[in-house]
This record gives C-alpha cells, structure tokens and sequence, in this order.
C-alpha cells in the first residue's frame, strides 16, 4: 500500500474529530480508528469515464461529507457534455480523444461546487493536450500534466484549482510508473516528487470531497503500470476520515463489491489498454517460456488488421490489436519479435530475420 501524508481541510478536519472522538454527554470517548477505504469508487468516478454512484451509506462517515459525496453522485449522473461530435465522425482516434476529454469535462463539472462550471469545463477539456492513448510512453502523461501546470500559472485563481491539482498528482504518478518501467531514475524521482506535491495540495483544499479523492487515488496499489513503491510517509493523526474498525468497515468492502460498477467499454475504445496489453504479453512470454534477454520493447501501437493477411499459424484476424515488438538492445542479425494482441485477447507471436 502506497502512503503519503495529506493534510485536509480545516472543515474536513473537524469532522474527522468529531468521528473519532464522539461527544457522548459532554465526554470525548476515543474508539479505534481505521482509515476509510472506498476501494478506488472515488478516483474511478473522476477519473475514468462512467457515471455509477460512489456506494453510500458510509458507517461513521459524518453527515456533512455523506450530502458532499451525494450531491456528487447525482451530479455525475445528470451530466451532460457540451462537447460535441464532429458530424461523420467513425470509430477511431478522433472518437477516442473525444471521449477522453469528455472525461475530463465530467470531472470538473461534477466535481466542483463553483457556479458555471459547465462551460469552463467544457472549455479546458477542448483546448487541454489530452491523449486519446499514452501507448506506455511517459512523455505523453508528461505533455498532458504541462499544459495543466501553464494553466494553473497563467491563471492561479482558477475555480479549476482543485481539480487540476488531482489530475496533475494522477498524471505524475503514471509517468513515475513508466519511468520506473524504463529505468530513467532521474526523471522518475521528479515525477514522483510532484506527484507528492499536487497529492498534498490536493489534500489541502477545504472541500472534503477532493481530500477524499485525493487519499483514494493515493491508496491505489498502481495507476497504469506496476512499479517500485512510491516514498513513504506517515499520515498525521487526524490526517483522515476514520470510521471504528470492524464489522463497519468489512460491511463497507462489501458494499463497494455489490455497487462496483460492471466493466463497460465505450464504443470504438479499445477494451484492452496498452497497460493491460502490456501484462498479457509478459504473462504470455512467460508460460511460453520465451526468453527476451538482451532486447527491449522498441514499438507499442494500436493497430487495426482488416482480416485479409494469414498469419504463420494460418489464421486470420479481423480488428484492433495491440503490437509490440521487441528488438536487440546490442546490434545483431534477425531474432526481433513481434506480438499482436487483439481485443479477444487472441495472440499471434512472430520471429523476425534469419
């Protein structure tokens, strides 16, 4: 589990004592306190295109944050986006980006209680740089964060600020997770240190919700690809919303799994993303034993197979697919690889050269 110290709200706080420490009859009586866990409900309604409600009600969440977390909720499924569909528009990557953004307009517009928010978020959304698929390259969360961090200083005041803080701790904590992958120590200890940043400042703002938000993303074993454990650092007391430990709690895991909302795939969106597609292979490669010492990943692209090429193995394959290929890290003669992952999760693995 990935820690970090987030400080919240005044207002937050004080509803954090007053969980904690119950005044029964004028007498603050202590219980033991355990972290609230919504099981990643809160960071997938911001940050990934859906509207199911974050499960409720919480056992000891004070009343106050429950009202924030439900006018959320029906938010979130009310919302409309104002961003509209290029005419003749077909499945694709301009369809892709569009939904991506759209994602991005949710967030803010159901997210923060400012008044006319729509059109402002509909706005960032349209003119953000936002990438319909990172392809496993931190450069592209990276561009991504930059023009949020040139918002942020071109307009400090901003009523986006605290939605913009989240997505800057989200987005610099995938590239971290790249950086990881490809061993660029330097440039993933910068990533990692702002993600801490924006985590904290996140955890900072007066409405409960975004410190909620903030902590669940934080508590996300990983983002986008499985790394090295992020630094560590210990919660202040009062740091968090707590509820008493035991049967509440364990009725509150089980919530999230009865509300957790079905796998959707959005139209003309790849059901398998390029970290998923990234697992499959290594799973592949290491059932079948495939060795790839002394080679790297030289391409991940997603591409579409009409149907009309026999593989090898004699089969067809009609649609999108995932391909990867794997060449020498010093220069040799033939041995490359390359691997198509379709969406079926169909795998067709290919020897290159001599």
């Amino acid at each position: 589990m990935i820690g970090v110290a987030i400080t919240i709200g005044k207002g937050l706080l004080a509803a954090l004592l007053l969980t904690v420490f119950p005044v029964q009859g004028g007498l603050a009586q202590t219980q033991p306190p355990c972290a609230i866990d919504f099981g990643g409900a809160l960071y997938r309604a911001v940050f990934f295109h859906q509207s199911q409600p974050v499960p409720l009600p919480v056992p000891g969440l004070p009343p106050e944050v429950a009202a924030r977390i439900t006018r959320f909720n029906e938010k979130n499924q009310a919302f409309r986006s104002r961003l509209a569909t290029p005419e003749g528009s077909q499945a694709g990557p301009e369809l892709w980006q569009l939904e991506k953004r759209r994602q991005v307009e949710r967030a803010i517009a159901v997210m923060l209680e400012a008044k006319d928010l729509q059109q402002l978020a509909a706005d960032y959304a349209q003119k953000a740089v936002i990438y319909y698929e990172w392809e496993g390259r931190a450069e592209n969360p990276l561009r991504e964060a930059g023009f949020a961090e040139d918002y942020l200083r071109r307009q400090p005041h901003t009523p986006l600020k605290p939605y913009l803080y989240l997505f800057l701790a989200q987005r610099y904590r995938c590239a971290a997770e790249i950086l990881s992958r490809e061993y660029r120590t330097g440039p993933q200890k910068e990533a990692r240190q702002k993600y801490l940043d924006y985590l904290k400042l996140a955890g900072q703002e007066p409405d409960p919700l975004i410190g909620l938000i903030a902590a669940d993303l934080n508590a996300q074993p990983y983002l986008y690809f499985q790394a090295q454990p992020l630094p560590t650092a210990p919660r202040p007391e009062g740091s968090d919303h707590a509820i008493p430990a035991g049967q509440n709690r364990n009725r509150y895991q089980q919530l999230i799994k009865e509300q957790a909302p079905p796998t959707q795939t959005q139209a003309g969106y790849p059901p398998i993303a390029v970290g998923e597609a990234l697992k499959v292979a290594e799973d592949y490669l290491q059932a079948n034993r495939i060795e790839t010492a002394g080679r790297y990943i030289s391409a991940i692209n997603l591409k579409y197979d009409d149907g009309s090429r026999p593989y090898p193995d004699g089969s067809r394959h009609r649609g999108l697919f995932w391909y990867l290929n794997w060449s020498w890290a010093a220069p040799r003669l033939g041995g490359e690889l390359s691997m198509r992952i379709f969406m079926d999760r169909q795998i067709v693995l290919e020897r290159h050269g001599p």
